[in-house]
């Protein structure tokens, strides 16, 4: 009964010396791969934070894609400005700059002068009646 016990505790060793023996070996030839993914873990960088004027729209944003802008703003290259309708001008008139600010930056048709800040149609005075048989 006492062999049976130490052939069971052979065997139980045996086994685990063989086991430690596999790990070691595998953390040797992984060792690279192992490496890589440690320095990962503690190198990653910090998580992304959504820009001022925005929130996020998932509780770990990965990049602006996953961020709102308040009420008020617009999404510009990456960020969230203050929006600013921009003046267009009225339909007798085209616009002189890229960004019209006011009617100042619209030029009135042909046939339309500016008067008070907007584009009036320039009336012409009736010709008068000239009888050609006289």
């Amino acid at each position: 009964d006492e062999l049976k016990w130490k052939k069971t505790v052979f065997i139980l060793f045996t086994v685990l010396f063989a086991l430690v023996c596999l790990v070691i070996g595998s953390l040797y030839l992984f060792k690279d791969e192992i490496k890589t993914i440690t320095t990962g873990l503690t190198n990653s960088q910090p998580p992304y934070q959504c820009p001022g004027n925005s929130s996020r729209t998932i509780a770990e944003p990965a990049s602006f894609n996953d961020c709102n802008c308040y009420t008020g703003h617009q999404r510009e290259n990456d960020k969230c400005t203050k929006f600013v309708e921009k003046y267009k001008c009225p339909s007798n008139s085209a616009p002189t700059t890229i960004e019209t600010a006011s009617s100042e930056d619209c030029d009135c048709y042909d046939g339309y002068q500016r008067e008070n800040g907007k584009c009036t149609m320039i009336e012409t005075p009736p010709e008068p009646d000239v009888d050609y048989n006289s």
